[in-house]
């Protein structure tokens, strides 16, 4: 598995640039501009791609208890800790809430319960469906039988998620994100091989054909919501999506850039959000910019901070906060 870290890293960098720049066009008000809806459609799957990749590193051979121990300081931490920074610095100071209050305290708790994500970075649900869908996965202990019937039982709860907008909305992003973690093990030997590329690469080029004549098939993974289109036609695209680009990636050329940033992802995942949160507090929210310039301070705000900050988190009294080993 060595060899195709290199790849993988370019491949999550993308996505991750992506999902920064989705939240960043939420921000200005340009999320139905085509500056974000032009790569939102090309990159459909990226969130499907996160689990699915995630599931390609699955050991059978790890107990329950080495899991949830490893997942809570990988994932948990940083969620808990950067959650709590956004909430206080920006979620709370929004909602009007003073610390003074009881319900200062209790809506965060009441937020994770509910959507699985607290006011103020709300980026991090990932982190904390991760956690769920590595736990609950392991529990199939290897058996194929329960990992075949635990992603069928997925699938069902998240069409059912995704019709009803079933709550806590976390069961739902969960069951989405064990249906791809559960293919990403189940596939992640079988996408390499030539036929199987072929085929999906193929499947990947006719439907963006297709949808580019027809119609998009877009889902809100975080809320698995629809915004356009037909859930389940929309999780077969982004399987076949994952396939193919991990097919193609391992073609890929050296890019050092993008595998720097794709060893980084837990630095700029929890902290790109305070960033932008920061600039609009404190600048842009009293400014008159255009949209635009708003877009483009963001992103060298995000990109100069974010980058510094995976810095700070190599230290080795540091590098916990970001869920990473002692160094």
């Amino acid at each position: 598995m060595q060899r195709r870290i290199a790849y993988y890293d370019i491949l999550s960098a993308v996505m991750l640039l992506f999902m920064m720049h989705h939240h960043v066009c939420g921000m200005c008000g340009l999320m139905e501009s085509r500056i974000h809806m032009i790569p939102y459609e090309m990159l459909y799957f990226y969130m499907a791609y996160f689990f699915f990749k995630a599931g390609i590193f699955y050991r059978p051979d790890r107990s329950i208890k080495e899991v949830v121990i490893s997942s809570a300081k990988r994932l948990l931490v940083p969620f808990v800790l950067f959650s709590t920074i956004g909430y206080f610095l920006f979620g709370a100071p929004d909602l009007g809430l003073s610390i003074n209050e009881w319900q200062f305290w209790w809506w965060p708790v009441r937020q994770v319960f509910a959507i699985g994500r607290v006011e103020g970075n709300g980026a991090l649900w990932f982190l904390l469906s991760l956690f769920f869908v590595r736990v609950i996965f392991q529990c199939t202990q290897g058996k194929k039988w329960a990992q075949i019937t635990t992603i069928i039982f997925c699938f069902v709860i998240a069409i059912i998620g995704n019709h009803y907008s079933i709550r806590p909305r976390t069961i739902s992003n969960v069951a989405l994100g064990i249906f791809f973690y559960g293919l990403g093990y189940l596939l992640r030997d079988v996408q390499y091989e030539k036929r199987v590329g072929i085929v999906s690469v193929c499947i990947l080029t006719g439907t963006y054909i297709w949808m580019s004549i027809f119609g998009w098939h877009l889902i809100d993974f975080s809320f698995n919501t629809t915004v356009f289109g037909i859930h389940p036609i929309w999780m077969f695209n982004c399987v076949c999506a994952c396939v193919a680009i991990n097919f193609l990636g391992q073609y890929l050329p050296s890019m050092p850039v993008l595998s720097w940033l794709g060893q980084n992802s837990m630095t700029f995942l929890c902290t790109h959000a305070l960033v932008y949160e920061a600039l609009y507090t404190y600048w842009l929210k009293e400014a008159t910019l255009p949209a635009y310039m708003n877009l483009s301070i963001y992103w060298i705000g995000v990109i100069f901070v974010c980058s510094a900050m995976t810095y700070l988190f190599k230290h080795p009294k540091l590098c916990w906060i970001i869920g990473e080993k002692l160094c």
